[in-house]
């Protein structure tokens, strides 16, 4: 069994978060930090991140201004803090497709991506619903797909 080191590491935050938001019956108690946050395995073989954070340009910074995030660093910033490369991670896992969570999956171009087939699928059959409901996706990176469809013909997509 290889031994692994393991690390949450904050690439951005939100200083001013309604606590109600966070925690249930919490209503007008003030307001917290809530840090923007992907983890970290390093082992002998394999160096691998959970969710990717966004990429503070385009959707990815239009949708974080809007719910307040800040101080966003880079992949090379805040990997570098633990001695890490965003060209040596070569495996990158997806939770799902919100921005915070996969925005940022180009900074790591050499990593295989897994990705549950139902937040594709999911993701795809919302963009078909009428204007009306399109809310469902609000939250959602649409350049992650063209992402995905590069990687699936590199031979570097796998979907569970």
């Amino acid at each position: 069994m290889t031994d692994y080191s393991i690390w949450m590491v904050e690439y951005a935050c939100v200083e001013e978060f309604p606590v109600g938001i966070a925690l249930y019956g919490r209503y007008n108690a003030g307001h917290m930090k809530i840090p923007y946050c992907y983890a970290v395995l390093k082992g002998e073989r394999h160096t691998v991140v959970v969710d990717t954070g966004y990429d503070n340009a385009q959707f990815g910074k239009q949708l974080a201004d809007a719910y307040g995030v800040s101080g966003w660093q880079s992949p090379d910033t805040v990997l570098k803090r633990i001695d890490i490369d965003p060209l040596e991670v070569d495996t990158v896992i997806l939770t799902h497709n919100h921005f915070d969570h996969a925005g940022g999956l180009d900074h790591f171009p050499n990593a295989h991506v897994y990705l549950q087939a139902r937040e594709v699928h999911n993701y795809m059959w919302a963009q078909g619903l009428p204007e009306r409901l399109q809310f469902l996706t609000v939250a959602t990176d649409p350049d992650l797909m063209l992402s995905l469809v590069e990687r699936m013909r590199a031979g570097k997509l796998t979907l569970l």
